[in-house]
């Protein structure tokens, strides 16, 4: 058996798996998007802090899959992200939530270019847990939005112009993003993706100032 690896990473989803497993779809740093089996972690505290959970991030102690098997094991989780105002608030955990499942439908399996995706996210959900006015949760989506869409392959030609950084929304002219934008994107993606998005009917649209 090979020796444990350590790769950053966030959950994009999480089963329950018998009486004390999970099985969970991370999205990682180095390794793309991997599926990997958690034991006992939902009775565990010292592994995972009581269990796991979507958005959990940190760094992920990963054990490779036998050979022609996919499942990972998951054998720890260390320097857990906390995601305070993100979790107190419904309309940015949503956001986060709607970020997350099109992060994990853009993935395919292993995929190491997955990268440039993982820090999308990563940076989308600092910038949730940092704001202090919801009114810029939608100029936040709209340039995380462009961005996965470049990473992922899909044109971002009838979508307006990609910004450098997710963080440049903290600047006033991003701030200024209209809401209709955030729609349009969102019809967009559904139509690349051929599926309507699970998370988009929990989320709120507020006025931007």
């Amino acid at each position: 058996m090979s020796a444990p690896s350590f790769s950053p990473g966030i959950i994009l989803s999480v089963r329950p798996l018998r009486e004390s497993d999970y099985i969970a779809v991370i999205l990682t740093q180095d390794l793309g998007k991997i599926e990997a089996i958690a034991r006992n972690a939902r009775k565990s505290t010292r592994r995972f802090s009581g269990g796991l959970d979507i958005l959990d991030s940190g760094l992920f102690e990963l054990q490779k899959p036998l050979s022609g098997k996919t499942l990972y094991t998951l054998r720890s989780l260390e320097h857990k992200n906390l995601w305070k105002r993100l979790t107190s608030s419904l309309n940015l955990l949503s956001s986060a939530l709607l970020i997350a499942e099109i992060s994990e439908r853009v993935c395919g399996l292993d995929d190491p270019n997955s990268s440039g995706v993982y820090c999308v996210l990563l940076e989308t959900l600092i910038c949730l847990d940092s704001l202090d006015k919801q009114s810029r949760i939608s100029p936040v989506l709209v340039v995380a939005l462009k961005q996965l869409l470049r990473h992922s392959g899909f044109s971002t030609q009838n979508t307006g112009a990609v910004s450098s950084s997710v963080s440049t929304t903290q600047d006033s002219a991003i701030a200024d993003s209209p809401v209709h934008e955030l729609r349009e994107l969102l019809d967009y993606v559904e139509h690349c993706l051929e599926k309507p998005l699970k998370t988009r009917s929990n989320l709120q649209f507020p006025a931007t100032s």
